[in-house]
């Protein structure tokens, strides 16, 4: 009697496993929408480090493992490109105003230096993804070039604590 309410209790297990994933299958879309930056961001070479160390999270290039399809790995993935995209998606790079690419591009290094980006479990399953200190300081030296003189904002030349999510907020 024990036994069978063991397999029992295991088959209910497995195909309530099942039913989350596929769920959660049902609700991620692999797709991409079709559009893509074609020109320079920063520097060609800057360039290289944001598509292997942020792409995936943050274009509409997102290459998806083969872990992405198991039932938690899934979910979470499909959640953090999310979040990428609509934070910052370099595929729609070509429609923010000078002054926007240099707001997204001065948060990204904050976030860099904070070592917020790339995420820690990005960074566990893709160590190609590790930025090394050579690559922040091309990335940085790459924004400075590419933006050189801000354009006024607040205070100083610098922006208002809040403006950039402000900004955001209204183009969502």
């Amino acid at each position: 009697m024990q036994r069978s309410l063991v397999k029992v209790g295991a088959i209910v297990l497995v195909v309530g496993l099942l039913g989350v994933w596929a769920a959660g299958e049902a609700l991620i879309s692999r797709t991409h929408p079709a559009e893509r930056y074609a020109g320079v961001i920063l520097s060609p070479a800057a360039d290289q480090v944001l598509r292997r160390a942020c792409f995936d999270c943050h274009s509409n290039e997102t290459r998806y493992p083969a872990y992405s399809y198991l039932p938690v790995a899934s979910l979470l993935l499909a959640n953090n490109v999310r979040e990428g995209r609509r934070e910052l998606n370099f595929s729609e790079w070509g429609r923010l105003t000078a002054t926007d690419k240099a707001d997204a591009i001065e948060d990204s290094l904050e976030q860099i230096q904070k070592g917020g980006m790339p995420t820690w479990d990005y960074v566990f399953l893709h160590p190609e993804a590790r930025l090394t200190a050579a690559d922040r300081t091309l990335l940085e030296q790459s924004a400075r070039q590419a933006f050189g003189a801000r354009p006024e904002q607040g205070k100083g030349g610098k922006r208002e604590k809040g403006e950039r999510e402000d900004k955001g907020k209204e183009r969502r």
